[in-house]
């Protein structure tokens, strides 16, 4: 998200939808391969932590965005 510009937002869109595909496609697979729930359960919570983390580096650029802005919006 960070390397991307407006003028690629397909591309920004279109890798969202392949990152929460891959993580169905990680957590299944590590139910059928593993057999055991507790498993699984570690892969959603991972999936989860690494979500978080990509929305919280998100915001911080949108801030720092925001702070270089002279409009008066200021929405951070």
């Amino acid at each position: 998200e960070s390397i991307l510009y407006k003028k690629f937002s397909i591309i920004h869109i279109f890798s969202n939808i392949l990152l929460i595909i891959g993580f169905l496609l990680i957590i299944i697979g590590t139910l059928e391969n593993s057999g055991n729930l507790i498993f699984g359960f570690i892969s959603i919570l991972a999936s989860f932590l690494f979500l978080e983390t990509r929305i919280q580096v998100s915001m911080l650029n949108h801030v720092n965005i925001c702070c270089k802005c002279k409009n008066q919006c200021k929405m951070y």
